[in-house]
């Protein structure tokens, strides 16, 4: 499969130059040379919205608003599938249409409300963090609405009614079918397209709900195990531990601890007999303004891979422990106001990747940094570029009983 991931820095409501800026890093690929194209979690309005008012301009119709365009209109021009992130708003969240259609009157009518979108069915409007996935034509192959949501988005939205999606999409096999140790064969055209199982997340997805699930829960994975995924797509605005400097002075290196983060969460897929291919479309850059903090401090995780990594993690032991900042070494104490809001700034951790998961390893084909904007273009059908051993740690131990595992 040719899969490519648009990884960059879209800042909150600037729509027109986030729009601008996305083209333009897709410019230089040709039609037909690809499968799949992924773009992060609220692709093209920004992420960090600190509140309901602040993200309203931005909200589109259920696949009708800018975005959706956008994703049609390129999709048309690569021939291929686009997936995108945006911001949704329904009067009726049980219809998804099953094309793209022309932003109407009363959808602008609808957005500019005013009412508590964000509440129960008795009001009239609703809105999500939700996926699109269209073809050339302007199809709607699918519709994902996030299930777990952040502190930062459950300012106004709705989790998913209906819980995590997988649903066939026409794409090429994903990997090869021939041994781990066996070349792919040569293929001198694309391979056709087929009816592939893909499950679709958002970045929060990956971690135990509401941060207080058991960590061994594997919500995620073992939905995408049980429903017979080939593919796991995975749109994500993640943050970053990292200071500002951290990630300017290395921007092509990748955060490794975010990607430790998201292979441990999928570790059911690492252990299962099979492989699935994982697209993790990240975004980067640095988003000023207020940020959500839960219980009015900016909250921690203790974790075997350290802190980091959107700050999410296990104790050892396989339970997630919840810190105050006081007690995250480095930290400085933010104190918010009586809604969690703190003025700040939300850095982004990047690292898109491709990867697959199975039989024990984790096979990479491509990674981005932790600071880079651009695309990450990569095709399954040829070697991947490293690939990421999964050992239990009784299994490291050197001859003198000392493990060696990282």
């Amino acid at each position: 499969m040719r899969v490519c991931t648009l990884q960059f820095a879209p800042q909150p409501g600037e729509i027109e130059s986030n729009t601008s800026r996305a083209s333009c890093l897709i410019a230089d690929l040709q039609p037909g040379s690809l499968d799949l194209l992924v773009l992060p979690e609220l692709a093209l309005t920004g992420y960090n919205f600190p509140s309901l008012n602040a993200i309203k301009p931005c909200l589109e119709p259920t696949a009708a608003g800018r975005s959706a365009r956008w994703a049609v209109t390129t999709a048309s021009r690569l021939a291929c599938t686009v997936v995108i992130g945006y911001p949704e708003t329904t009067t009726n969240p049980s219809v998804i249409p099953t094309t793209v259609r022309p932003e109407r009157p009363e959808d602008t009518a609808q957005k500019a409300s005013g009412d508590d979108i964000t509440a129960t069915s008795a009001h009239k409007t609703y809105n999500f963090n939700s996926t699109l996935a269209v073809d050339p034509s302007g199809r709607v192959l699918a519709h994902y609405r996030k299930s777990y949501l952040y502190y930062t988005d459950a300012t106004w939205a709705l989790p998913s009614p209906t819980g995590f999606l997988t649903t066939p999409l026409p794409l090429p096999l994903p990997l090869p079918s021939s041994s781990p140790t066996s070349p792919p064969p040569a293929s001198p055209s694309p391979p056709p397209a087929q009816s592939t199982p893909t499950t679709f997340a958002i970045c929060m997805d990956f971690n135990p709900h509401a941060f207080t699930a058991p960590w061994s829960a594997y919500e995620l994975a073992h939905h995408a195990l049980s429903t017979n995924a080939s593919v796991l797509l995975a749109g994500m605005a993640w943050l970053t531990f990292k200071e500002r400097a951290e990630l300017d002075a290395l921007p092509a290196e990748p955060d490794w601890s975010s990607l430790s983060h998201w292979v441990e969460r999928l570790r059911p897929l690492s252990e299962a007999d099979g492989e699935t291919l994982v697209v993790v479309a990240n975004r980067v850059g640095v988003e000023e303004g207020g940020t959500r903090v839960c219980d009015l401090e900016r909250v921690g995780w203790e974790s075997v891979w350290g802190a980091g990594g959107g700050g999410h993690g296990t104790e050892e032991g396989g339970e997630q422990r919840k810190v105050k900042v006081e007690d995250v070494p480095g930290a400085e104490p933010v104190v918010g106001d009586e809604d969690g809001v703190v003025a700040g700034e939300a850095r982004y951790a990047g690292t898109s990747v491709v990867m697959a998961l199975g039989r024990g390893r984790t096979r990479v084909w491509g990674i981005l940094g932790r600071a880079e904007e651009g695309v990450l273009r990569v095709d399954t059908a040829e070697e991947p570029e490293s690939v990421l051993v999964l050992r239990k740690e009784s299994d490291a131990l050197d001859d003198d009983g000392h493990s060696d595992s990282q």
